[in-house]
């Protein structure tokens, strides 16, 4: 039997600003803490409503806590922001190379132009990485297809050059079943 749950619910802090701003818009008096105990009540109540009952009332327990939300993108200043709304758009792929600095940087410019459907302005880096990898995939596709056959042209080409040259297989030396009636006779099997 289950003698109590706890359930711990991680919200990022830009859940509670969003609930102080639509708070504030309904009642300008109303402050950060109240909105904030309000909003966990609420979430309580939902997650308490999911969980099964127990014995004890106090024997299911929420945990509520928050997290910051960190952007892993440089945030240009102020200034630099009424700059650039006034400067024509950039032309696509000219990423700054500043601004691009980790792997995260990169995965980040990636994700989001190919989300919104601008590929040329995928980092260079990127596409360089796609290329090496298709180009490693299909190395290996070759040259594992190769391997497997290439005891076979050989063979073939042994046997034809045998043939053209009239040379006859010398059967004797190969040891066959005689009892089997089902053997092919290696005349048949050569003509085959």
């Amino acid at each position: 039997a289950i003698d109590s749950i706890v359930v711990s619910v991680a919200l990022p802090e830009t859940w509670f600003d969003a609930a102080h701003r639509s708070a504030r818009q309904r009642d300008p008096s109303a402050t950060s803490a109240a909105v904030t105990r309000q909003e966990e009540e609420r979430i309580r109540g939902h997650v308490l409503d999911l969980l099964p009952a127990l014995s004890r009332a106090d024997a299911r327990r929420v945990v509520i806590t928050t997290f910051p939300v960190v952007s892993s993108r440089v945030e240009p200043p102020a200034r630099a922001q009424a700059a650039a709304a006034v400067a024509p758009p950039a032309t696509p792929g000219a990423t700054p190379a500043a601004k691009l600095q980790t792997l995260g940087d990169y995965i980040d410019a990636t994700v989001q132009a190919v989300a919104s459907g601008r590929f040329g302005d995928v980092p260079r880096e990127a596409w360089m990485l796609v290329t090496a990898k298709c180009s490693a995939i299909l190395a290996y596709i070759l040259l594992r297809g190769g391997s497997k056959s290439s005891d076979r042209p050989a063979q073939r080409l042994v046997a034809a050059a045998a043939r053209s040259r009239g040379d006859r297989i010398d059967w004797s030396a190969v040891d066959h079943d005689e009892a089997d009636d089902t053997a092919t006779p290696p005349s048949r099997r050569m003509a085959a």
